[in-house]
C-alpha cells in the first residue's frame, strides 16, 4: 500500500510539473490573442497588411534568386551530371 501511495504521489507531482507550465502558457496565449484583438479593433490602420506584403515580396525575391542560382549551377555542371 505504501508503494502505491508513493507512486501516486510521484505521479501527481509529475502531472503538476507538466500541467502547470502548460496552463500558464495557454493562459498567456489567450491573453496575447485578446490583447491583439483589442489593439486591432482600436488601431486598424492597415500597417500590418503593408508589413506582410513587404515581407512576402522580400521572401519571393529571395526564392526567385535562389532558383536562378540553382538553375545556373545545374546548367554549368550539366555535362558532369550526366
Amino acid at each position: 500500500m505504501h508503494t502505491l501511495r508513493t507512486t501516486s504521489a510521484r505521479l501527481a507531482r509529475t502531472a503538476w510539473t507538466l500541467l502547470l507550465p502548460l496552463a500558464w502558457a495557454l493562459t498567456d496565449a489567450i491573453d496575447h490573442v485578446q490583447n491583439r484583438e483589442r489593439r486591432l479593433m482600436v488601431d486598424d490602420r492597415g500597417s500590418e497588411t503593408v508589413e506582410k506584403a513587404v515581407m512576402t515580396a522580400l521572401v519571393l525575391g529571395l526564392a526567385l534568386g535562389l532558383a536562378g542560382v540553382i538553375a545556373a549551377v545545374v546548367h554549368k555542371f550539366q555535362g558532369q551530371i550526366h
